[in-house]
């Protein structure tokens, strides 16, 4: 990783068996059951990395007896790693009088908070 930071990390494919993430040795995700078009990711987890490399390791379960589990496993990759989202996005405030800072529009409805 070029940065330390937060990352969303997603995998191309499906999975029909649990399909686990590990990187550095921890697991950081995991899917089951999880059909996809083409083309479509699975959304594995969120981690946080330090800089530098990392070794990812994906570990397929075999099947089970349950209903689904059986054939071959379906073709996944590549692994994408993107930096996180802030969870919330940042609280703007201003005094009434100087609503139109928000958004620059005129607002039909502002919540006051006390």
């Amino acid at each position: 990783m070029a940065r330390a930071g937060r990352y969303d990390l997603y995998l191309e494919g499906s999975a029909r068996n649990r399909l686990s993430l590990s990187v550095d040795g921890v697991e950081t995700g995991s899917a089951r059951m999880q059909r996809n078009q083409a083309r479509q990711f699975l959304d594995l987890d969120r981690a946080t990395l330090g800089a530098g490399p990392h070794v990812a390791r994906l570990t397929q379960a075999g099947q089970t007896l349950a209903p689904g589990s059986g054939g071959p496993p379906y073709p996944i990759g590549p692994l994408v790693l993107s930096p996180a989202a802030a969870d919330d996005p940042p609280l703007l405030q201003a005094p009434a009088s100087r609503a139109e800072r928000l958004c620059g529009k005129r607002l039909d409805w502002i919540e006051a908070l006390r």
